[in-house]
């Protein structure tokens, strides 16, 4: 058998099955009207269930990625210090804190007493800030709120304030990057460094930290936020001025744009589809006109982003800002349905019966949109696949939103035309509904030329007395400069211009982020992002956790360690290795070390009586009921760097080296999280429009009469979701 004469026999199965539902939709209009939007508002109860999902880590993170699981586990190890002796380097996420840039306003060097005095009058501003205790109702400023440590509150950046930095300045010898055992590159920014020695510095950079051990800390904590976002705005400065943030104006701002704009925009883009599909419907006369059938195909995709929404919602899928865009292709698909419906209608014979003109609009354009609508849907469908929960949930919103269209365009605007060729065939007005006369008939009575055109008409002989000229422009225009042969040299020239274009840009795409894009250009947290991107480094704390219970005066153990030790160091491109922040090394080189081979219990006693000298250490080591060490970790920290893919082969470098110790060790630090987006975004993306191409090739070679026009002929770009998602989530909101 033929592969055409396969086709024309598969074709005609697949068409008789839309025949007989276009008799059906002839003969039961109103009841199909009255069940679907009975269904759709059904459906759309789902929206009183509906719950959100705003936090930028939950939605633009692979789920269940290594991150979370050494996350959770060393968590699980390390409890919570920050009303104790909290430590930055012992934080194993982000933490709360609220994060203050003070920049000299004329480019100088601020360190100078005069700068530094105003950056201390800045300093107590902040920590007078204050909000009231629920319970006790009392006022609460920094110092109440704050995480604690042995020196008071812990504040990152706070040895500006000591004696010794400006005895130092005043020497010129503050060393860089380490001060007094701390790390302050991530401190000043726009710096200048001559031989270890900080010269220069425009801006610095105060992070104030605060308790997170309790839900009540937390709670205040994150009332500390809100009050320090609306308090920083009051500051009067002379010499310097001051962007500011906190650990979730990201998330705030993120969410403040989504929610902010699309209601709007959606409402805009309603308004100018009903104006464009009434017309896109325009031609013809009072009698043929279809301006109502356009304005019933904006209402069917209403309907259907309602009631798709709902039915989501019930099932308990949570709402993420990006399926704020699943309205906007909705309405694209839907209205593309329309056309392609109401172009099949205007093909059939104006002679025939309503019935069969319904029955050959189904068999040809109802199978069109079928396809159309089966391959959107599969192609979301395998998006839902993603590893990402705001591609996976945006997928599955707007995947059942385009079974829902499908359902509605059958259900709905199907019927909606049986209705209008009754009222075409009975000749009544397309507004009043009432029996008119032909304009010929109106002319012929000496009507005035007015009232014959708004009151007279009759059925279209031809496609053409009802066209609009939106729809005959095109038409008349590029037939004949597609036929023309120049132009198909034209065009052939053009397509492999764009196609090169493509293949180079592909060839030379590159992964990145900048912060400073995601937040409106008035946001306080714009001003901040652009200021740490263009003056600050990026540099973040790595820790090397040791899990489980080992003897530490093994020489074995020692031995690995030190294996360990110096393949970090190795790494020197990418990470700094501190020996301060080594509990281990520096034990070993104090006074209270008691080496002896193979005595854990004296080697233990040492090793407490040194960590009492070094608080800053004490974080590092777990100890557990008998005293034995069940678990530690060694601090490094990372060089700069900016750009996403280093960040990310910083990661995996990490947990190589981890991995090839032959001792229990995880590498861990508090933006893996983000950074194993960068990791997986390209592998996932390849994965599941792969995927898409080979569904949808299957797809279309069930509908193409030959496998060359299977090649050749793809789906039409504003129906295909696939790039467009990626792009939007990960190159727009968060990547």
């Amino acid at each position: 058998m033929k592969v055409s004469d396969f086709y024309l026999k598969y074709e005609k199965r697949v068409g008789v099955i839309f025949e007989k539902y276009g008799s059906f939709a002839t003969h039961y209009p109103w009841y199909l009207i009255t069940g679907c939007l009975m269904l759709n508002t059904l459906m759309a109860i789902g929206l009183m269930r509906m719950k959100i999902e705003t936090h930028v880590e939950v939605l633009y993170t692979p789920i269940e990625s290594q991150a979370y699981k050494d996350r959770a586990k060393v968590a699980r190890i390390f409890p919570d210090q920050s009303a104790i002796n909290f430590n930055m380097l012992s934080l194993v996420d982000l933490g709360m804190y609220g994060q203050v840039m003070i920049r000299t306003k004329d480019g100088s060097t601020l360190l100078n007493d005069t700068f530094l005095d105003e950056i201390e009058s800045i300093d107590r501003h902040i920590k007078n800030i204050a909000v009231t205790d629920p319970v006790s109702g009392q006022e609460k400023a920094y110092n109440d709120v704050c995480a604690l440590n042995s020196d008071g509150c812990g504040l990152y950046g706070d040895m500006i304030f000591t004696e010794k930095f400006r005895s130092c300045m005043y020497l010129n010898n503050i060393s860089f990057p380490k001060f007094n055992r701390q790390a302050i590159s991530p401190v000043f920014g726009n710096v200048t460094v001559k031989n270890d020695t900080l010269l220069f510095a425009s801006l610095v950079k105060l992070r104030y930290y605060l308790r997170t051990d309790t839900p009540e800390s937390r709670y205040l904590s994150r009332k500390w936020e809100e009050a320090f976002v609306e308090s920083m705005p009051s500051i009067v400065t002379n010499l310097t001025e001051v962007a500011f943030e906190h650990s979730e104006s990201l998330n705030i701002e993120l969410n403040g744009n989504t929610a902010g704009g699309d209601t709007g925009l959606f409402s805009i883009t309603f308004t100018i589809m009903l104006f464009y599909a009434g017309f896109a419907t325009s031609g013809g006369d009072c009698v043929s006109q279809r301006q109502n059938l356009g304005r019933a195909g904006v209402l069917t995709t209403l309907l259907s982003i309602a009631a798709s929404f709902g039915v989501v919602s019930a099932f308990g899928v949570k709402f993420v800002n990006i399926v704020g865009v699943m309205p906007f292709l909705l309405v694209g698909i839907g209205l593309d349905d329309m056309f392609i419906l109401l172009s099949g209608l205007a093909d059939t014979p104006a002679s025939n019966s309503i019935e069969d003109k319904i029955k050959q609009t189904m068999r040809t354009s109802g199978v069109a949109i079928t396809i159309t609508s089966l391959t959107d849907f599969l192609a979301f469908a395998v998006g839902a696949s993603s590893v990402f929960l705001s591609v996976r949930n945006f997928c599955l919103y707007t995947g059942v939103g385009v079974l829902v269209c499908y359902m509605n365009q059958l259900m709905f605007f199907v019927p909606c035309m049986v209705l209008n060729e009754r009222r075409v065939a009975e000749r009544r007005h397309c507004l009043t509904c009432l029996p008119i006369e032909s304009r010929e008939h109106l002319q012929s009575q000496g009507k005035s030329r007015r009232f014959v055109r708004c009151c007279g008409g009759s059925p279209p002989k031809n496609r053409m007395d009802n066209e609009s000229p939106l729809e005959r422009f095109p038409k008349f225009v590029l037939q004949r400069f597609v036929l023309f042969p120049p132009c198909k040299v034209l065009i052939i020239l053009a397509f492999c211009v764009y196609l090169g274009f493509s293949i180079y840009g592909t060839m030379n795409v590159k992964q990145g982020l900048k912060l400073s894009n995601l937040a409106d250009q008035t946001s306080y947290y714009h001003k901040y992002a652009v200021w740490d991107e263009e003056y600050f480094t990026t540099q973040m704390l790595v820790s090397f956790v040791f899990p489980s219970t080992m003897n530490y005066s093994d020489t074995h153990t020692l031995n690995h360690i030190d294996a360990l030790v110096d393949t970090i160091k190795s790494e020197s491109e990418m990470v700094k290795y501190i020996p301060e922040w080594n509990w281990l090394h520096q034990y070993k080189k104090s006074a209270f070390s008691r080496m002896l081979p193979d005595n854990a219990s004296i080697f233990i006693e040492g090793v407490k009586l040194y960590l009492q000298y070094r608080p800053d250490l004490i974080n590092n080591v777990i100890f557990d009921d008998n005293g034995n060490i069940i678990a530690s970790r060694i601090n490094v920290i990372t060089r700069n760097l900016k750009h996403s893919t280093e960040q990310g082969n910083m990661m995996i470098r990490m947990r190589e080296i981890a991995a090839e110790s032959e001792l229990d060790v995880l590498a861990h630090s508090a933006p893996f999280i983000y950074f194993e987006q960068y990791v997986a975004i390209l592998p996932s993306t390849l994965t599941t429009v792969g995927i898409a191409v080979v569904v949808m090739i299957l797809v279309t070679a069930l509908f193409m009469p030959h496998p060359l026009l299977v090649a050749l002929v793809g789906n039409d770009n504003d129906n295909d979701p696939s790039w467009a998602v990626w792009f939007h989530v990960f190159l727009g909101p968060y990547s």
